[in-house]
């Protein structure tokens, strides 16, 4: 956070490093409203809601001071099923349908000659 100077419009200003590293200005009228630079704020339909910019730096000179995020690994370990018990071999007749067909074919045969 760095106090820029004051503008006619802006009593105050400081600039305010985002999370991506681009720098937005955060400005105070003399009637205490806010406004920033980035585009949350611009581009949100009135009335505007503060943006994190302007809460940071809120939270700054009230006394805050901004804590590194610290973000502890996390070990992922594949969880193993337990081994199954042995499954009874169970037989399946394979069904040749050609085979069948003729088999019928060879029946009707058959019975029209009978």
């Amino acid at each position: 956070m760095t106090k820029l100077a004051g503008t006619k419009t802006w009593a105050d200003r400081w600039g305010v490093t985002g999370d991506s590293g681009t720098e937005y200005v955060v400005s105070r009228k003399d009637d205490g409203s806010w406004a920033c630079s980035c585009p949350a704020w611009k581009f949100h339909k009135a009335p505007r809601p503060n943006c994190k910019h302007i809460d940071r730096l809120l939270l700054e000179l009230a006394g805050f001071e901004r804590q590194p995020t610290v973000v502890q690994p996390t070990v992922v370990r594949p969880q193993i099923a337990p081994p199954r018990a042995p499954v009874a071999q169970q037989h399946i007749p394979v069904i040749n349908l050609g085979a069948m067909a003729e088999l019928a074919r060879l029946r009707v045969r058959k019975f029209r000659e009978a």
